[in-house]
């Protein structure tokens, strides 16, 4: 299998530079399908972490959109967010109901939750 391909995108200069930096996730869009492949090891004893990564991914790609073409990267991060809750399906009312449950815990539980690092 090739490790390189014409339309990959470029690893940022700081992981290149840093010997132990690893990757997370891989998505390809091919067709009408995407492809993931996903370091889960990396964080094995913590799901949680990748639930605060796909909200950073939605940030991140709000910013990258206001850079493009000016849009608020507020209007874009809610259209990103309503893809997300559209993509949840059947599932948005267990999702809607976990994030209720969630933000009424105890504050201490709260932060223990989101309190994930990244391996060193």
């Amino acid at each position: 299998m090739p490790n390189s391909h014409p339309n990959q995108l470029e690893i940022p200069d700081g992981p290149s530079q840093d010997n132990e930096a690893f990757e997370l996730v891989r998505i390809w869009s091919s067709g009408d399908h995407q492809y993931f492949v996903i370091n889960v090891q990396a964080f094995a004893d913590e799901p949680a972490v990748w639930g605060i990564f796909a909200l950073d991914l939605m940030k991140h790609a709000a910013r990258a959109y206001q850079d493009l073409d000016g849009r608020s990267k507020e209007e874009a991060y809610k259209r990103a967010l309503a893809g997300f809750m559209s993509e949840a399906g059947p599932d948005r009312a267990t999702l809607t109901a976990g994030l209720r449950s969630f933000m009424c815990a105890d504050t201490d539980e709260v932060a223990a939750a989101v309190s994930v690092e990244a391996p060193r």
